[in-house]
């Protein structure tokens, strides 16, 4: 029967496999969340959904994978005690190992912006909820939780985490709550215990990362600009960098290099949108930017990631289809696709990866009479970005 699927969230493990999670409805089960694992070739490995009971409402939008190949699927939960934080932990064979909900007690749907693992196997996310703020939650290698901590306030905004895995340490981001676009950045010891906070104002944070323990910070600001911060291990701010322009702009991804600069992904606009993307040294240098125009309406980018020849892949939708375009790391444009399952229908590219000399894009679009049915793309990128296959690609539907 017809049913809908959403992809939001593609990892990759340690043997080239893509693993997709999002979100299945169907009249029988209503919401569940639907993990998906696919060989490298594109055969459907197993498919999984979970579900608490016959009664309940299961939203999922991030997933991660550990060094030995475990999966975890987070959302949220609506189930007889009220609403929860839910975290599903799979097998490298899609069995579950454990399942760790935490209730949120003010009883509203929350959100969880990020997902992440250490060296111990230990999981950290990220969460915020109406009435209560922002939650940094860890979650042993058992599911057992560890200790939760709360920025609390009426009003909520976005938060995302990292671990430096260097020192074991995890670093938030996160818009204090009751305020106008401030953002907190607080590293925690692995036990829980702050180290520091740090403040900044009129911006909104969209994402983090580590480098030799220095954290990187991309927000979006109130007067429509880009801001990218630089704080050293010890919590001293070392460079601010905004990105104006004057059009507005969002950031979305940030993501380091070995070589020493920073990939930013965003979007900017004066009439439709377009994706762009900044290159930074790592101290605080733009190298270049570029922006992508398919020439017809917006084009939202969602996602980017980086091959070992530090090529950018930028993924989202334009011209009402999800679409993905390269950039080598020099800024030149080297190719674009736009992928739909139904040429007068809508597709949207969420999430993307690279892996083995191919990318993988996942997201969702209108299907011949199936709903919303989660599409998988993998790309070869030895030539640019090519379909392997004129085939339809793998999808989930029930």
């Amino acid at each position: 029967g017809i049913s809908q699927d959403f992809g939001y969230s593609l990892v990759i493990d340690n043997e080239n496999n893509v693993i997709v999670s999002g979100t299945s409805q169907t009249l029988i089960s209503g919401e569940d969340f639907i993990t998906i694992k696919y060989s490298p070739s594109g055969s459907e490995i197993w498919a999984k959904r979970y579900n608490d009971s016959a009664f309940s409402m299961e939203t999922c939008n991030i997933n991660a994978v550990d060094e030995q190949n475990n999966i975890y699927a987070g959302g949220i939960a609506a189930i007889n005690n009220g609403w929860n934080y839910t975290v599903v932990k799979y097998s490298p064979v899609g069995n579950i190992k454990w399942v760790n909900k935490i209730l949120i007690p003010t009883n509203q749907a929350g959100y969880l912006y990020s997902i992440i693992t250490d060296n111990s196997l230990n999981v950290y996310y990220c969460a915020t909820t109406p009435g209560l703020g922002t939650e940094l939650v860890k979650i042993d290698s058992n599911g057992t939780t560890q200790w939760r901590r709360t920025f609390q306030g009426s009003n909520y905004g976005p938060a995302v985490c990292v671990v430096d895995k260097i020192s074991g340490s995890v670093v938030v981001c996160n818009i204090v709550p009751d305020t106008v676009n401030i953002l907190r950045t607080t590293k925690f010891a692995g036990n829980g215990d702050t180290i520091w906070s740090r403040y900044y104002s009129n911006i909104s944070p969209a994402d983090l990362c580590t480098v030799n323990g220095d954290i990187y910070v991309t927000a979006s600001s109130q007067n429509s600009s880009i801001t990218t911060l630089k704080y050293t291990s010890g919590g001293n701010l070392s460079w601010v960098k905004i990105y104006d322009h004057n059009k507005i702009n969002i950031s979305r991804k940030i993501i380091p290099s070995s070589s020493g600069f920073l990939y930013i992904g965003g979007n900017t606009s004066s009439m439709y949108s377009d994706f762009l993307i900044l290159k930074y040294s790592f101290n605080g240098d733009l190298i270049w930017e570029r922006t992508f125009d398919s020439n017809n309406g917006d084009d939202g980018l969602y996602d980017i990631c980086m091959d070992s020849s530090e090529n950018i892949y930028a993924s989202g939708i334009s011209n009402n289809g999800c679409s993905t375009v390269k950039f080598d790391k020099n800024g030149n444009y080297i190719t674009s696709n736009i992928y739909k399952i139904l040429p007068d229908e809508t597709s949207w590219g969420f999430s993307n990866g690279y892996a083995n000399n191919s990318l993988y894009v996942t997201g969702y679009g209108i299907g011949n009479g199936t709903g919303c049915d989660i599409i998988t793309l993998k790309y070869s990128t030895l030539i640019g970005i090519e379909p392997i296959s004129s085939e339809t690609p793998s999808q989930f539907s029930l």
